[in-house]
């Protein structure tokens, strides 16, 4: 809404000049909606982003760290600096639990795009290669844990002799040991 006042400007102006308004807008009003409509553009953009079809949860970290780097970085508020502080101060504490969240975090961990960058301390970066470690181990255990129930036994029965004959393939550890020196490879390719 202030965007379209904003491209309205002229004629708006124009209009209380020729009516004798009392109710026109000064100078400082319009400079006012201009440095919050620069304010939220970051905002606004990072809000689209995360709306998309294509959004992805590795993003939403750094979007916010991008976001309140962005805002702490703006000269121009004149003006609406308690706003700034404001948006600044819930940012931090709306999403300062998404960097103790474990999904978002090993998202963002394992996204070759963002992997430990934005991550403000050493301290947080290692509990998060702890967190990505453990879900690797995890999901390993849940392969190795699907392969031998796909092994399951198979029951032959043979109805001339009357007995029951039960097959049991052997089960491989060769595939599951491989699968779990595979996922140390990607750990360390990605941390180290």
């Amino acid at each position: 809404m202030i965007q379209r006042l904003l491209a309205m400007k002229r004629p708006l102006s124009v209009y209380f000049t020729e009516s004798g308004d009392d109710k026109a807008m000064s100078a400082n009003t319009w400079g006012l909606m201009e440095n919050v409509c620069h304010l939220l553009a970051p905002l606004e953009k990072l809000t689209r982003d995360f709306s998309g079809y294509d959004a992805r949860l590795s993003a939403v970290i750094s979007g916010i760290l991008g976001l309140k780097l962005t805002l702490q970085a703006d000269k121009r508020d004149m003006g609406v600096k308690t706003m700034k502080c404001g948006l600044l101060s819930a940012l931090d504490e709306r999403f300062q639990p998404l960097l103790t969240n474990t999904c978002a975090t090993v998202a963002t961990a394992v996204d070759p795009q963002f992997k430990l960058r934005f991550f403000p301390c050493n301290t947080v970066r290692d509990e998060v290669k702890h967190a990505v470690r453990d879900a690797a181990l995890v999901a390993a255990q849940q392969q190795r844990e699907t392969a031998v129930e796909q092994q399951q036994p198979t029951v032959c029965s043979q109805h001339a002799t009357g007995t029951d004959e039960t097959e049991i393939p052997s089960a491989t550890t060769s595939s599951s040991n491989e699968k779990v020196r595979t996922v140390h490879y990607y750990y360390y390719y990605y941390y180290y």
